[in-house]
């Protein structure tokens, strides 16, 4: 096809693609204006507190979970809830470059993580390990609603 075809193409696809954009705007806007709408407005914020309020009660478990961790050992604070032991690589990077240097040579320049890798199991002066107790919540937590059936509730005009 030769340019000037291919040029006009376009020119008619970006042209159509304005007015589908438009149309697509349009009933958008009729379709937040409508009930459905709203109830959908009103659900999608209602996730939206909920998502932060989630986010911040995991949060408070696994602080909480390592706490217990700490003072008494226990990886298994509460059956949902599992602390997992992390390792980290704690270095300087100077010194790293030149260990990578001198005994990895194909790490011309240093790669932070591949040396953090292998760090790990070596025993460098300069290399302090931290172990960092990490807690991890299970995904089903369906036992601890403390409700026998947990019923959703829509929001007015709506139904499940």
């Amino acid at each position: 096809m030769a340019l000037d075809a291919q040029v006009q193409k376009l020119a008619r696809m970006r042209a159509f693609r304005e007015k589908y954009l438009e149309e697509a705007k349009a009933i958008e806007w009729m379709f937040n204006a409508s009930p459905q709408g709203q109830l959908l407005s009103g659900l999608k914020s209602k996730l939206t507190e909920l998502d932060t309020e989630v986010a911040a009660t995991e949060e408070a478990i696994r602080a909480e979970a390592v706490s217990q961790f700490k003072a008494t050992g226990s990886r298994r604070p509460h059956p949902a809830v599992e602390i997992k032991m992390f390792k980290q690589a704690i270095y300087d990077a100077q010194m790293a470059l030149e260990y990578a240097r001198q005994h990895i040579p194909v790490a011309v320049k240093l790669d932070g993580k591949k040396f953090e890798k292998a760090a790990l199991g070596l025993d460098l002066e300069f290399v302090e390990i931290l172990i960092e107790p990490r807690a991890q919540i299970a995904q089903d937590l369906a036992d601890y609603t403390g409700m026998e059936n947990l019923d959703f509730i829509p929001l007015k005009g709506g139904g499940s």
